[in-house]
């Protein structure tokens, strides 16, 4: 917070902003308006993670006993620390190339397939391995008490291959201005989970609860990965026919 009003301060001073956007001129007023997505979208955006983990975790530990509770973010957290650190470094790398090829005038749409090719070729054999071995490597590896963590981490599988082809291409989103549209996507995902917690915690034994988490969580990532396969086709169509 106390970054974003040190870079908020000169907007307010009305000092301009020396930046190349192909030699145009824009005002603090007009950069401001064209990118306030990035602040009034991507902060509330950003706490969704937080409210994802103190949400699920408070439905969870009502309905299901702590072992259960503990083994589902054991293995949810294991599993998602190499999704997230390539997810991260491909979300640069490619965020980079997509702002360079929409400045040159270029096509958006076919990096969007050839980089999900590469992360399918790339993460299909390691996540099939897992969801094929992590039920008996579990235990051998940290203990018999975590053999249910294993167990989830094989459930939830699908689930983070998906999040691991979306993520790596996530930036379209902020190449082409669509955070919002992106921000409300994560807040179905959201609902839509505490929302299945919520209602069916009482009488669905844990294990099936997490086969409908990963259910839903899989069918919205292929939604984001169709979505931002979607509004990459459509720019560059107009920007062929402009």
């Amino acid at each position: 917070m106390g970054g974003a009003i040190i870079l908020f301060y000169p907007l307010l001073k009305g000092n301009r902003i020396h930046a190349d956007f192909e030699n145009q001129n824009f005002s603090n007023k007009e950069l401001f308006k064209k990118y306030k997505s990035y602040v009034w979208v991507n902060t509330p955006h950003a706490l969704i993670d937080t409210l994802e983990v103190s949400g699920i975790l408070l439905l969870m530990n009502k309905h299901y006993s702590k072992e259960e509770v503990g083994s589902y973010f054991f293995a949810y957290r294991l599993l998602k620390l190499p999704v997230s650190l390539i997810g991260a470094a491909v979300f640069q790398v490619f965020y980079q190339r997509i702002a360079y090829i929409k400045n040159s005038g270029g096509l958006i749409a076919p990096m969007v397939r050839k980089v999900y090719t590469q992360m399918a070729l790339l993460g299909l054999p390691v996540f099939t391995l897992i969801m094929l071995l992590s039920e008996r490597l579990f235990p051998f590896i940290f203990g018999d008490k975590w053999m249910l963590a294993g167990i989830l981490s094989s459930i939830m599988t699908p689930w983070l291959f998906f999040n691991f082809l979306a993520s790596s291409v996530s930036s379209v989103t902020f190449v082409l201005n669509k955070q919002k549209p992106a921000f409300y996507i994560a807040i179905t995902d959201l609902t839509l989970r505490l929302g299945v917690l919520y209602f069916f915690g009482n009488n669905t034994e844990f294990k099936q609860m997490i086969y409908y988490l990963t259910i839903i969580s899989s069918l919205v990532m292929l939604f984001n990965c169709w979505w931002y396969h979607l509004i990459s086709s459509k720019y560059d169509e107009r920007s062929v026919t402009a």
